[in-house]
């Protein structure tokens, strides 16, 4: 792309191209989801994948005579590789909340984790309008970041409108770094694709470094969340206005429920759709459902919590990096 297009152009596609590509692959991936099946998600990378391969060698590749000249950048790159593995949280952890945890369709989950990438896209235009400086840039990107991704670790109840502040400044702060950072990494450095490929393994390595970090942390907090979760479940079903009889049967068929579904968020709608209620029952029945998928919701949601506060924990630790005093060279 540099050869075609100039190095400044080449290198700011190239990034805008990552950026969103990072952005929309959640959405991408529930609306494939909601169509189809998650298995879907990697049927569709095989064209993309073969096509890639044609399209590549049909570009000339200009022969590489510079030398090494250059060390890798390593704040530039170490930034990238945190503030990747804070993002773990906001691009994969968002939509599994709101699946297996809130219980929206995948279809749902992708429209509403669009913010991220609509958010990312306005990033540039308006960094173009005010003209920060660079570490400033980065340093507010970083903080943005953070501060979203505190705001989906506490957001006030399962609502979907709870998620979209926090998803814009997540936006905005992927959009103000990425960007920046890479240039950071590749400026005054030789060979340019050298160091365009440190900056992409920093991103992996981050991503990796993230879901190693995050995975654990949420496998263990969703199953501590569930004893909690069966003790107010029992206090609700205790509580409900139902004949002894129906409450029996009802709690019988939510405790299958339980066991069948143990290691994740339940989904207790079946346990009342094949309940035998008399008719005058539905309606105390239908609150009890209510006030379950509510406490089931409120439970997955603090299981949620800490992955996401490690992720904007990250982010500061990125935001370090940047504003850490550089040491002169005398």
């Amino acid at each position: 792309m540099a050869a075609e297009y100039g190095e400044r152009r080449g290198v700011a596609a190239w990034v805008t191209a990552g950026v969103v590509g990072t952005a929309i692959g959640p959405f991408a991936g529930g609306l494939l989801t909601q169509a189809f099946s998650w298995q879907a998600i990697f049927v569709v990378q095989v064209p993309f994948a073969v096509l890639a391969v044609p399209a590549a060698l049909a570009v000339p590749a200009p022969p590489d005579l510079t030398p090494d000249r250059h060390r890798p950048a390593i704040r530039p790159n170490l930034t990238l590789a945190l503030l990747s593995a804070a993002l773990t949280a906001a691009l994969f952890l968002l939509v599994l909340l709101l699946v297996e945890g809130w219980r929206r369709s995948p279809g749902t989950a992708a429209l509403t984790v669009s913010v991220v990438p609509l958010a990312a896209l306005a990033a540039r235009p308006l960094a173009r309008l005010l003209r920060p400086p660079a570490e400033v840039e980065v340093a507010v990107g970083c903080f943005l970041i953070a501060g979203g991704l505190v705001g989906l670790a506490v957001p006030p109840s399962a609502d979907l409108v709870w998620t979209i502040a926090p998803q814009a400044l997540v936006g905005l702060g992927l959009g103000l770094t990425v960007d920046r950072l890479t240039s950071q990494a590749m400026e005054m450095r030789l060979p340019r694709i050298r160091h365009a490929g440190w900056t992409i393994s920093a991103r992996h390595l981050g991503v990796v470094v993230g879901l190693a970090i995050l995975t654990p942390v949420f496998t263990a907090d969703l199953q501590e969340a569930q004893v909690p979760a069966q003790e107010a479940i029992a206090s609700l079903m205790l509580d409900a206005q139902l004949l002894p009889d129906d409450k029996i049967a009802v709690a019988q068929a939510l405790g299958d429920e339980l066991v069948q579904q143990q290691g994740q968020v339940p989904d207790l709608s079946h346990a009342f759709a094949t309940a035998d209620l008399a008719p005058e029952e539905r309606p105390a029945a239908a609150r009890l459902e209510h006030d379950l998928d509510a406490q089931l919701e409120r439970a997955a949601t603090r299981a949620f919590r800490d992955s996401f506060l490690i992720g904007a924990g990250l982010a500061l630790l990125a935001l370090l990096t940047v504003v850490a005093p550089r040491r002169r060279v005398r």
